[in-house]
């Protein structure tokens, strides 16, 4: 039995090296073709997010929109397209370094659920408004520090650390909600350098930053005004319910916070957001089991366990205003899908990929593996269908499949139990 487990084992660690690839390669693939539809339909959620911009005063989310904004109007390149084209590098970036982590990753068969899961490379293709927002940036900037970790020396990965810290503040200008994704990367520094007094000290200075940043979001909330001005400069007509709050991303500019937290508690009374997304929660959970142990630090450890709470407690007080209640769940999948990452490869350093695939081999053709070997194997493919295929996390707003949906035998979980 002993012989046979660790055939298997061979077989689905070999397995899942070879299918990540191409698997990566399509999802992509799709994804351009989402990011494609969204910019010939003029999207006023997944695309118009990205345009906000200062033509009608500074105003939080505009910093990203208004760079795009100058940028066309001195290129003459429609200002779409460079929004789509910035979000298709920014999962670009993802999607590579994730790929590249995973592939030099030793035991990767703790990752065969997450891996295919409908989430964590599939989520922009499950439904309308999820995909293509703000929070892409942080996916990107934290796989670019988290591929720094496992990759390179503590000097260099300071370098990076500091600069992407540096940065954070123009992404939470461009979104104010990122603020709370901002524990995740000084955690990530506390596992690759550790503790250090002097060293926590600045790293704290230079986070508050991004907090100054947040604070100025606040207070320039946004007016009506501002949503007519944006919408203008870029093409009123082009924006579906431009001005209108909860018709398009721009209208939320000049929306108050009490009309937000009234389409939650609609939602929350409504829509059954509670046992929805809980359900999505347990069912997400399943996919992390079996690399549990490299996220057991988060208890263990007081600092990186106060810090995770914190991001989490932060995101709890945004789930009783806004609605996007799917976004958020999702945000916070993919930056703890990192933190186990970056745990298990410190713990247990990558190797080349080219080694591992000829490893896998060797060790293949070793221990003599046969058809009957393939049945376990065959086994856990089919656990990997059904679990990529029927279900997905429901975009908050619709309640149904979006328009290009990856899953077409999935059920959205926001209608598994109709109120």
């Amino acid at each position: 039995m002993r012989s046979l487990n660790l055939r298997q084992n061979i077989l689905v660690d070999l397995s899942l090296r070879i299918a990540l690839i191409p698997f990566l390669l399509i999802t992509f693939y799709r994804t351009v073709q989402s990011g494609r539809y969204w910019l010939e339909t003029f999207d006023a959620t997944n695309l118009a997010d990205w345009l906000i911009n200062y033509q009608g005063g500074f105003v939080r989310r505009g910093l990203i929109g208004e760079a795009l904004f100058q940028i066309h109007l001195w290129t003459q390149i429609d200002v779409g397209l460079l929004a789509t084209s910035l979000q298709l590098t920014v999962y670009f970036t993802y999607f590579l370094l994730a790929g590249l982590i995973l592939l030099r990753t030793r035991s990767i068969a703790s990752y065969w659920l997450i891996i295919f899961s409908p989430f964590l490379f599939r989520f922009q293709l499950q439904g309308h408004g999820g995909g293509f927002r703000k929070e892409i940036l942080f996916f990107a900037l934290f796989a670019i520090l988290t591929y720094a970790s496992i990759n390179f020396s503590h000097k260099v990965f300071r370098w990076i650390f500091w600069g992407i810290l540096l940065v954070y503040p123009a992404v939470v200008l461009s979104h104010e909600m990122l603020i709370l994704l901002l524990p995740y990367f000084i955690i990530l520094y506390l596992i690759r350098i550790g503790f250090e007094r002097q060293g926590f000290l600045w790293v704290s200075l230079g986070s508050s930053l991004s907090l100054l940043a947040f604070g100025l979001a606040l207070t320039y909330k946004g007016e009506p005004s501002h949503a007519i001005a944006i919408c203008h400069s870029i093409g009123i007509e082009r924006v579906a319910g431009c001005t209108t709050p909860g018709a398009s991303a721009i209208g939320w500019i000049g929306a108050s916070v009490s009309d937000v937290a009234m389409g939650t508690k609609s939602n929350l009374e409504n829509s059954g957001y509670m046992v929805r997304y809980s359900l999505s929660i347990v069912a997400a959970a399943i996919a992390y089991w079996p690399f549990r142990r490299s996220l057991k630090f988060l208890v263990t450890q007081w600092l990186p366990g106060l810090l995770f709470w914190s991001s989490i407690m932060g995101t709890g007080l945004l789930f009783s205003v806004a609605h996007d209640w799917d976004r958020f769940l999702y945000m916070h999948l993919v930056a703890i899908f990192f933190l186990a990452l970056a745990a298990q490869n410190q713990a247990d350093p990558p190797q080349k990929i080219t080694r591992l695939l000829r490893q896998g081999l060797e060790k293949g053709m070793s221990q003599k593996l046969k058809v009957r070997n393939w049945s376990g194997v065959l086994g856990l493919a089919m656990l990997i269908f059904l679990y990529a295929k029927t279900w997905y996390i429901g975009s908050c707003c619709t309640g149904q499949p979006g328009a290009l949906p990856l899953s077409p035998f999935g059920v959205d979980l926001m209608n598994v139990f109709q109120p």
